[in-house]
Formats: C-alpha cells, sequence, structure tokens
C-alpha cells in the first residue's frame, strides 16, 4: 500500500469515527428486563435482544437514544451477566451506550455496565 492510499483510507475512516456518539448515565437502577427470542417473527428487529429498563428516565448525553431503556446483544454475555446480578440484588449501575450500534425502536445497545458494590 502506497502513502497516498494509507492516507486516503484514513481521511474516509475519520468522519465515521468523529461522528460516534457515547452516552453515559450513572446512578441507574433496573426497573424490568425483557428479554427476547433469538427466532421472533412478529419483531425480527428485536431478535436476541434483552431490554434493559431503569426507574428513572434521562436523556443519554448527545445521543438520540430512547431515555428510559438501553438493548443487549445476546452476545454480549459479560455485559448480559452484570445485568442480571445488578437486577437480582438491586444494586446501582453505570452504563454506556452507543449510538452508532444498530437500534431497535431508537433505543441503543449498552456497551459497558459498571456495578457498584
Amino acid at each position: 500500500m502506497n502513502w497516498k492510499t494509507a492516507g486516503l483510507l484514513i481521511v474516509m475512516l475519520l468522519p465515521s469515527v468523529a461522528m460516534a456518539n457515547v452516552g453515559v448515565r450513572d446512578n441507574l437502577t433496573i426497573s424490568l428486563l425483557s428479554p427476547m427470542s433469538s427466532n421472533r417473527p412478529s419483531s425480527t428487529v428485536n431478535q436476541g435482544l434483552t431490554r434493559v429498563y431503569f426507574t428513572a428516565s434521562a436523556a443519554w448525553g448527545i445521543t438520540g437514544c430512547r431515555s428510559d431503556a438501553g438493548d443487549v446483544q445476546a452476545g454480549d454475555s459479560n455485559v448480559l451477566a452484570a445485568i442480571m446480578m445488578a437486577f437480582a440484588t438491586g444494586k446501582q449501575i453505570k452504563v454506556e451506550v452507543d449510538d452508532t450500534l444498530p437500534t431497535a425502536n431508537s433505543v441503543c445497545r449498552i456497551t459497558a455496565i459498571y456495578v457498584y458494590p
């Protein structure tokens, strides 16, 4: 690869990285978990997701994410395990979402969770 090609690739990738919006909310408590089957013909956009609802509704910073919930993809087993533990024990959490990942009904994907002792 020559320098011109490498430079062109960097210039093309920069706008997509710069447009990523990550939202973080702290001191959340989970009010409801809604796991959905990986085979859900009535709502294919939600297949394999677990929707996590929070007791308080607030904006996720500059993201366009729905304010009362976040989604966890079935493959994110470590995130899902921490969410289930926090829900079962009533622990407060800090949650990070990313609005560049695919959404279902404006609910953004949860990409990180921090569980408080």
